[in-house]
């Protein structure tokens, strides 16, 4: 029977990432309908919606596009938005760290005085504000100035964490339609929103310009779990690069064990395959089903 190994074994925490924001090399499972769909849309004219459980793999799936695509974007997170505004946490996503921006100067003139055979002065102290550009379109030319793509996206990240106010969804509603604008559209950004719920140009139809916005938003399929091939491909890149060694049959068993327990969810069949590492190395790399059950 053939034997499933690596040369080399790594860490567990580099192989099984289920909490990383970004994708682990060598253990992303290409989604081809996903992604030819989402490219598209990203693509087009439109904003895009790219929704589905949390847990189904949105973020790696959109980075490993756009990475893939030479397509530049950041990424501004909703749940930042309660405290301040969704225009302050765009525009904070695409400042540079050290892109302070001066609003204003002090100049200091000195005055001489005659009195009499005695001469002094005095400092006057004035202050000037400066004529600045708008934070979001300065911010927009600052993201075109850096990114060598000519199309640009800013990722709206949990956007369902703005859906119970109405204040927000409105600021985001007016977002959407001022990029028609020629001032903010000749930077060829658009967006990408991202969030948990179907159905979102749902919730932008309480803002008074739903129907202006519903044209401008394009839904990409719902992102779903794994199939159990692609669970099967996932535990065999990640089981061979910590070498694990396994018969064919007994790789078949997990994968449809892990599927089971996981409903193919991938952040749950990242944990569940982290845990089953784990028990595999407390029995110094060997592998058999009582691993199965502990983990």
């Amino acid at each position: 029977m053939k034997r499933l190994f690596a040369k080399e074994r790594l860490d567990i925490d580099s192989i099984f990432t289920p909490r990383s924001s970004t994708v682990t090399e060598g253990m992303y499972i290409a989604r081809p309908l996903y992604e030819r769909k989402l490219l598209r849309s990203i693509k087009g004219n439109m904003h895009t919606v790219l929704f589905g459980e949390s847990g189904n793999g949105k973020s790696w799936l959109y980075k490993k596009v756009l990475g893939d695509s030479r397509i530049s974007y950041a990424i501004a997170n909703c749940a930042n938005a309660s405290s301040s505004s969704i225009r302050k946490v765009i525009c904070n996503s695409l400042a540079k760290p050290e892109s302070a921006v001066k609003r204003g100067y002090s100049e200091k003139k000195h005055t001489e005085i005659n009195a009499g055979v005695a001469k002094g002065g005095i400092d006057n102290t004035s202050n000037y504000d400066l004529i600045h550009e708008e934070d979001l379109l300065a911010s927009f030319r600052n993201f075109a100035e850096a990114s060598k793509s000519t199309k640009r996206i800013v990722v709206i990240e949990n956007i369902e964490a703005i859906f119970d106010s109405k204040e927000l969804m409105k600021e985001m509603a007016d977002l959407i339609l001022l990029l028609d604008d020629e001032s903010y559209g000749k930077f060829g950004i658009n967006f990408l929103l991202v969030g948990t719920p179907n159905e979102v140009l749902e919730y932008f139809s309480k803002t008074q310009n739903q129907s202006s916005v519903s044209n401008r938003l394009e839904e990409v399929e719902k992102i779903s779990g794994f199939e159990k091939e692609e669970v099967r491909q996932f535990c065999d890149r990640g089981f061979k690069q910590l070498g694990v060694k396994m018969l064919n049959a007994e790789a078949n068993v997990l994968a449809r064990h892990v599927y089971d327990v996981t409903l193919g969810i991938p952040q749950r069949v990242q944990e569940y395959c982290r845990w089953l590492a784990i028990e595999i190395e407390d029995a110094n790399w060997s592998y058999n089903k009582d691993s199965l059950e502990a983990a």
